[in-house]
């Protein structure tokens, strides 16, 4: 099982919501033909801190710091311990540096194994002012969860994104904007870049710059992909999540197939961490 947590990846980006001239083929094509997109999830926060308080531990915004941040935030439920009670491994993967905003602190006190932040990374081939690329941080996670699978045994991973953040900046080569000009919209495009090479590397066990490696074998069905993103004009957070089968020789039933697309309204804390295992 596996969150992302990904930068400011807007709604008004998406061509399966709306834009006539997509920033996000690969996620269009994730969503549309691949997996279950619910278009009609929204979460309560403007910040990253915010998105994590909700997706991880069903806290609403509370006045004041987020709970992330806060003193004697030690003993929180979050996803994490629910699995880790379970018998997964877990791990947290952020290209910045796990100071900031307390995200370290309370990953590694609420139930993740291990923090892997921006220290962890050596040499990067390129870097932000936030952290390390995407791109980089994505493959790390293929190799994390490709270890830990090949150890036979059940892992839940969370990875949080930096690259589509002022100044916008990215690596060259990867698509065909010019990263000199710093704009949003082209690190929409890098992000939507990244995200493709990580589901492509988990679907065909290849990370892309290694060659070939054996195809990771979960000990589920499916796993589970949620994207949270933010409408920054509305200063409100639509999130996106979809379910994506691994296992190629395993159909999706006709029930699941017919409905790719949900408009169940709902907010990222309507399901307390306490009942997830019901």
């Amino acid at each position: 099982m596996v969150i992302f947590l990904e930068e400011s990846l807007g709604s008004e980006f998406w061509g399966c919501l709306g834009r006539s001239n997509t920033l996000t083929p690969e996620m269009d094509k994730l969503a549309t033909q691949e997996g279950m997109l619910f278009s009609n999830l929204y979460a309560c926060g403007n910040r990253t801190v915010r998105g994590m308080e909700g997706v991880l531990s069903s806290f609403p915004p509370l006045p004041g710091d987020s709970i992330v941040k806060r003193d004697l935030s030690d003993n929180v439920e979050t996803v994490a311990r629910v699995m880790k009670r379970d018998g997964y491994s877990t791990v947290f993967l952020y290209g910045g540096r796990g100071l900031f905003d307390g995200m370290r602190s309370y990953a590694v006190r609420n139930g993740y194994d291990r923090f892997i932040e921006q220290k962890h990374f050596k040499d990067p081939a390129f870097t932000t002012v936030w952290g390390v690329c995407d791109e980089e941080v994505f493959m790390r996670a293929v190799d994390e969860l490709h270890a830990l699978a090949e150890k036979g045994q059940p892992f839940f991973g969370t990875i949080l994104s930096v690259s589509n953040h002022k100044p916008y900046t990215y690596p060259k080569g990867r698509i065909p904007e010019d990263p000199a000009k710093q704009t949003r919209e082209n690190a929409v495009k890098y992000s939507d870049f990244a995200l493709g090479q990580f589901f492509r590397a988990a679907r065909s066990g290849e990370d892309g710059r290694k060659g070939g490696r054996q195809k990771i074998a979960p000990t589920h069905a499916a796993q589970f992909f949620q994207i949270q993103i933010r409408q920054n004009r509305m200063r409100q957070l639509q999130r996106v999540a979809m379910l994506r089968r691994l296992l190629q020789d395993v159909p999706l039933r006709a029930d699941v197939t017919c409905q790719r697309h949900h408009q169940l309204l709902a907010n990222r804390i309507d399901r307390w961490i306490r009942h997830l295992r019901e």
